[in-house]
């Protein structure tokens, strides 16, 4: 592999000729910056949620929305969500499916259907 080192400097005024390499450069970086920002607040927000059955339904429902759709799957699986959602996993498991027993989702494996509105469920 090859290490690129960038002065910092460098990246952050424009160069005297304007080239359009350095816009992309300065776009790029910005985008990835807002990009995590956006992450860690969306990750701030869910982990402020005491209860787990908000933390599952919070996760859950940003995924649909995410997707635009009720129907969606999730790459991780249920220790991955597990440790994301800062939870251990045989009580996610539990929340899962009492959530499925109640009539708010159904799930299969990483699949997932959202069978009702949000707002009603996350406080």
């Amino acid at each position: 592999s090859n290490i690129l080192y960038i002065d910092g400097e460098k990246i952050k005024t424009m160069c005297s000729e304007m080239c359009e390499f350095h816009n992309q450069l300065i776009s790029n970086m910005l985008a990835i910056i807002a990009e995590k920002n956006i992450f860690q607040n969306e990750k701030i927000d869910l982990l402020s949620k005491r209860s787990i059955r908000n933390r599952v339904l919070t996760f859950l429902f940003r995924e649909s929305k995410r997707n635009n759709s009720a129907r969606f799957s999730i790459s991780l699986n249920r220790q991955e969500m597990a440790d994301y959602l800062c939870v251990d996993r045989s009580a996610l498991s539990s929340e899962i499916a009492k959530l499925k027993k109640e009539g708010i989702l159904d799930y299969r494996k990483n699949d997932f259907i959202l069978l009702t509105e949000q707002q009603e469920y996350i406080d």
